[in-house]
């Protein structure tokens, strides 16, 4: 199943694009021909930048997906849940700066919560000041949570869902600019089919098989 409703752009990218191809409109306008191709030089590392490839999710009712592109650093089968007060696995995906930066939802289900601050007793492996982490909760009543730790703008803040909202597994959730640590909140009953070190593809690859 396709798991992308959008181009092969990221929509954060196109008011970039069209203001770097204004200056090479204008000059081709003018007759400036050399000019123009000058002009047109960044446009491709810009798109390159902002590209957003379709995903296909496996046929996994019960998997969890990845939520971002990057490579498992650490995976915790005895971690503590800050968000919602439980025993959970944890697993960490660190992004690259020049990777694909969209984030997409590990599971199908529904947004209970979301947080847009580290919690009050903020655990060891969370490091950044600000954290920005929503809550997917599925018909059979599983929890996942997803924590964004932003690596160069720790001011961003870009989601698409709201509280209440019905989402897709592997559906295109958030854009985190330059990558971020991503954390993976999970039930402890999970069969883990990663493990540190893996390079793992948003929506694609599952990381985890939920067990009822």
């Amino acid at each position: 199943m396709e798991a992308s409703r959008y181009s092969l752009i990221a929509r954060e990218g196109w008011m970039i694009i069209l203001l770097a191809c204004l200056p090479a409109l204008i000059s081709l306008y003018q007759g400036w021909y050399l000019a123009a191709i000058l002009c047109l030089i960044p446009v491709p590392l810009i798109l390159w930048f902002f590209r957003d490839p379709t995903r296909v999710v496996p046929a996994s009712p019960l998997g969890v997906v990845s939520p971002a592109d990057g490579r498992i650093v650490e995976i915790n089968n005895n971690e503590h849940d800050p968000f919602l007060d439980r025993p959970c696995i944890r697993i960490t995906i660190n992004m690259s700066w020049h990777g694909v930066f969209g984030i997409r939802n590990p599971m199908e289900g529904k947004i209970q919560r979301q947080w847009f601050a580290p919690p009050d007793q903020a655990p060891a492996w969370m490091r950044a000041s600000r954290v920005f982490s929503h809550w997917v909760q599925s018909d059979e009543l599983d929890d996942v949570v997803v924590c964004k730790e932003p690596k160069w703008w720790p001011w961003q803040r870009v989601f698409y869902q709201q509280i209440g909202e019905r989402v897709g597994q592997g559906q295109r959730s958030g854009y985190m600019y330059f990558g971020a640590r991503v954390h993976l909140l999970l039930p402890v009953k999970v069969n883990l089919h990663c493990k540190v070190g893996d390079r793992v593809l948003a929506g694609s690859d599952v990381l985890a098989q939920l067990v009822h």
